[in-house]
């Protein structure tokens, strides 16, 4: 059912277009909302202060220990807001080649019901408040 939107699988009653998410799609997507939710700063959504990470620019007085804080934040953000995640460690990674930017890892499972398949990846958080993901 190519070019079908979600509304009308919906009404169609169709759950995936090719029928069933495989675990790859299924990873591809929480990377994907996690990429979007890392774009969004802590206080910027009304009526939900904890949703977002901080913008580190804003702790660089707090240094090093603002680096703990932001991986903690990003652990607790995930597992408040990401509910395809289970088991969530954020690791910082320095980058000595990129002084300006943090560099976290990720590592998570989804949840059993949906395959418990391991997940692994990192993201880098510019100096610009911007914050990237690579697998």
């Amino acid at each position: 059912m190519a070019g079908i939107g979600f509304l009308d699988r919906v009404v169609s009653g169709e759950r995936h277009p090719r029928g069933v998410a495989t675990e790859e799609d299924m990873a591809r997507s929480v990377m994907t909302h996690v990429g979007r939710m890392l774009q969004i700063r802590a206080g910027s959504v009304p009526g939900l202060p904890d949703f977002g990470v901080p913008d580190f620019n804003d702790l660089v007085f707090e240094f090093p220990d603002a680096i703990y804080r932001i991986g903690r934040s990003i652990r607790s953000f995930l597992l408040a807001y990401e509910h395809r995640l289970d088991h969530v460690e954020v690791v910082y990674t320095p980058d000595p080649d990129q002084p300006l930017q943090l560099k976290f890892r990720i590592d998570a499972r989804l949840r059993p019901h949906l395959g418990g398949q391991p997940l692994a990846f990192f993201t880098v958080m510019t100096s610009n408040g911007r914050a990237f993901l690579e697998r």
